[in-house]
């Protein structure tokens, strides 16, 4: 094409920290559910997880096929909307996560000190 070919080091740069994320993500994420699920339900939510999974990188395939189609300031300001709403969500909803998790830690016998 045109375009200069882009340096090895870019790619690698970007892909690496996913990659990473999920190295140390997928196990916690099992355990996790392996710990919390009943005994006849593990399974079930293992399968949930991975199913989870499977439909966030299609969504993720399907939404970086639009980087094709759209102007790349368009996408870009997407991605930037999209990881502002993200945010806003999880600020908004933390004191509600916290509140279900030290309810749930007291319910399973441990000490509760909220701060």
């Amino acid at each position: 094409g045109n375009g200069a070919a882009a340096p090895v080091l870019l790619p690698t740069s970007m892909v690496l920290p996913l990659t990473l994320g999920e190295l140390y993500l997928s196990p916690i994420g099992l355990s996790l559910i392996s710990r919390c699920a009943s005994g006849t339900g593990t399974s079930t939510g293992l399968g949930i997880w991975f199913l989870s999974t499977g439909v966030a990188d299609l969504a993720g395939g399907w939404y970086a096929s639009l980087y094709a189609v759209w102007a790349p300031s368009s996408f870009f300001w997407l991605t930037a909307g999209l990881a502002a709403v993200s945010a806003g969500m999880l600020w908004w909803l933390t004191p509600l996560l916290q509140s279900m998790a030290l309810a749930e830690r007291s319910l399973l016998g441990f000490a509760v000190s909220p701060q």
